[in-house]
């Protein structure tokens, strides 16, 4: 069975997993990252050259599924009147200029959830064409071919129910903490109900670190990676985490009045976030809520390792 390569776009790194599909379920090969580490974080210009090497250094195939975030970015569930494929672009695309105003061309793809009396609800994502084809011919400049962009909301509801395929016929909330932003979703009915992002990510953390302790850039980024916890991060975490409480508990309770208290029964902490003890903890002591930990990634004659960094890359390997 061919292997298949799904790496996520991040904000100063590239993560792949390197997936087989066995039976009816999965193997993973290997992990890794490419970190473009400039010091000041900026968004990163993944070069040819760096992609290059770093595909040869981890032999990793040519064809790969993209997990993809853009700022415009939408997941809307909506409701029409059964139609063919032709026709449901066409709609999809009026709906989509409503809302992305002031963009011409969108990437879109959708899945019909289901169809009765003559209507179907329709899951469907959309993002302006520039930032996606620029990504594809970057890496098409060094021979890669980008099988798939896939949303990033979708590689990670694919990743944890990869890795957690019990909840398939469950409902659970995942919140995950990236750099920049922090991405809820809700899945119940087999489907995902809601999803939303808000601009709270570990940055905070790390220009706290930076400009109150004077940490340098490679300091920063060592003490956030760190598994000992220095007083400075403890001290971080309590300064700029109560505007993220205050964001999931307002998005908690929505969605609790909307989709009922079993949502909020299995609720999973992900990304760079969720590795950091002192947030976790604050979350946990705020909500008196023990946030559920992720089942690590068993590889082939390894030690299993933390699954929450890479959870969109494994979601982007299961591409069909």
């Amino acid at each position: 069975m061919k292997n298949m390569l799904g790496v996520d776009t991040g904000t100063y790194s590239l993560k792949f997993c390197l997936s087989e599909k066995r039976g009816s379920g999965f193997v993973i090969e290997r992990v890794g990252e490419l970190v473009t580490f400039t010091g000041e974080l900026e968004k990163p210009s993944f070069s040819p050259a760096d992609i290059r090497l770093f595909f040869q250094r981890n032999r990793l195939p040519k064809e790969a599924v993209f997990s993809f975030f853009h700022p415009q970015m939408v997941l809307q569930r909506m409701n029409f009147p059964e139609m063919s494929p032709e026709e449901l672009e066409n709609a999809l695309q009026w709906e989509t200029r409503s809302l992305i105003p002031g963009e011409e061309s969108f990437q879109i793809s959708w899945s019909i959830v289901t169809k009765n009396n003559g209507g179907m609800d329709v899951l469907f994502a959309a993002v302006p064409s520039p930032p996606v084809e620029s990504y594809v011919d970057t890496f098409a400049q060094v021979g890669i071919r980008v099988e798939a962009v896939e949303p990033h909301v979708m590689s990670l509801t694919k990743g944890f129910l990869g890795l957690h395929p019990e909840f398939f016929e469950a409902a659970f909330t995942l919140v995950d903490v990236g750099f920049e932003k922090t991405t809820i979703i809700c899945f119940g009915d087999r489907n995902i109900l809601l999803s939303r992002n808000f601009g709270w990510g570990m940055r905070k953390i790390w220009n706290v670190l930076q400009e109150k302790f004077r940490f340098s850039p490679v300091e920063t980024f060592e003490v956030i990676r760190r598994s000992e916890v220095p007083y400075q991060l403890r001290e971080a975490v309590s300064l700029v985490s109560q505007d993220l409480f205050l964001e999931l508990k307002r998005s908690f309770t929505f969605l609790q009045a909307e989709f009922g208290a079993q949502v909020l029964e299995r609720v999973f902490l992900s990304g760079g976030g969720a590795l950091c003890s002192p947030l976790r903890e604050y979350l946990s002591q705020g909500f008196s809520l023990n946030f559920q930990l992720l089942r690590p990634l068993s590889l082939e004659g390894k030690e299993p390792i933390p699954s929450e960094r890479f959870l969109a890359a494994v979601g982007a390997s299961l591409w069909k």
